[in-house]
């Protein structure tokens, strides 16, 4: 009986042990631990990794000699990736994000007659003109994120909202399937607590224009005339940057503060603080720190992108990136609603429960095994 784990490549810009400590992309690094239990797993990674933070049973390759150029990098990851298959054959590819990962999946899938996957987990959609941002914007990356589209053998999205921009921009023939990165909710416990001032916010992302800081702050400051709120900023380039410049600006120094950032690991005291989690996002693919959030009962108040756009007024807070009134308001109707506040603490961990790591899992292993069985 042939017992052999079936070989999957992954090729990604740094999905897994990058960034300042080596946490990747967390939910993805703890997707891809899991599936070793099954499935034999090498990551290529574009970026150099700290090896020390790869979970065990993954193998991890980089491009050795570290070029500045995108290109080559490229070059060497398929060169170590083709001598890998070469001597132990590889059964299935994978790239994370539309370019350059996932049309190299594509075309080596074409080449070696191996099943390719594509998952979109960037800005492939992403369209926001008045400040430059998206890929779909470029009409280069547009017409690769086109190919891989129409020759990837599956298409992941994270997100309704990120699958109805493809459809719009890209007219899916057979679709994609929605699998988000689920969180592991044993991690992220659920905590109650008391809805009594002063009332903390928390927000967690980097510095950048497509992260909405400006709506942010003058949000938090509409609710501060009227409530006694504090607001924790977790993430990078904020201190000395942008957002401190518009807490000075908006006068809100004393009820600010920014913290920088921190492990993923260490992330669960600040949402257990937190009441609120309040993320102005102008786009966001699915939106992570929302999931994390919604686990651990921090109510979610934030924009409609990502995967706020599908869920219900019974499970967050969520307007468009205009209305910072509007959203100011309804986070106050529910600061004085205590028993709704305990609902939708409630309906958001059931709700991510049912969407945690291990359907995930489940959903990748269906795949897989589909893809592997008709390839």
């Amino acid at each position: 009986m042939n017992t052999r784990k079936r070989r999957i490549a992954y090729f990604g810009v740094g999905p897994i042990a990058t960034g300042p400590y080596g946490d990747g992309i967390p939910p993805l690094v703890e997707l891809l631990r899991r599936l070793t239990d099954v499935y034999d797993i090498t990551v290529y990674s574009l970026l150099q990794v700290d090896k020390s933070k790869v979970p065990n049973g993954i193998k991890v390759k980089t491009s050795v000699l570290n070029p500045s150029s995108l290109k080559i990098k490229m070059i060497i990851l398929v060169s170590r990736f083709y001598l890998d298959h070469l001597f132990r054959p590889f059964d299935l590819l994978q790239g994370l994000a539309a370019y350059p990962s996932g049309w190299t999946a594509a075309k080596l899938g074409k080449l070696f007659h191996l099943p390719s996957i594509a998952v979109f987990h960037a800005g492939e959609v992403m369209e926001i003109p008045e400040l430059g941002l998206g890929d779909i914007l470029n009409k280069k990356l547009k017409r690769n994120i086109k190919w891989v589209c129409e020759h990837t053998d599956s298409l992941i999205v994270l997100s309704k909202f990120q699958y109805e921009g493809l459809e719009k921009n890209f007219h899916l023939g057979q679709g994609a399937k929605i699998i988000p990165f689920g969180v592991d909710t044993d991690s992220f416990r659920f905590f109650e607590k008391s809805l009594e001032p002063p009332y903390y916010f928390l927000h967690v992302a980097y510095c950048h224009p497509v992260k909405g800081q400006e709506m942010l702050l003058k949000t938090f400051k509409k609710i501060k005339r009227k409530k006694n709120v504090k607001l924790l900023i977790l993430g990078d380039n904020h201190i000395d940057g942008e957002t401190e410049r518009l807490v000075e600006l908006l006068n809100l120094k004393e009820d600010v503060e920014l913290l920088g950032s921190y492990p993923n690991q260490e992330l669960l005291q600040f949402y257990h603080k937190a009441h609120f989690l309040l993320h102005t996002s102008k786009y966001e693919s699915q939106g992570i720190s929302i999931m994390e959030a919604m686990a651990t009962g921090t109510v979610v108040c934030s924009t409609n992108v990502g995967i706020v756009a599908e869920l219900s007024s019974e499970v967050c807070i969520s307007v468009n990136d205009t209305e910072s009134e509007l959203l100011a308001s309804k986070i106050m109707d529910v600061m004085d609603d205590e028993k709704r506040y305990k609902s939708m603490q409630l309906n958001a961990r059931n709700w991510v429960v049912k969407h945690n790591i291990n359907a995930t899992v489940s959903k990748y292993r269906e795949m897989y095994d589909e893809l592997l069985t008709n390839g």
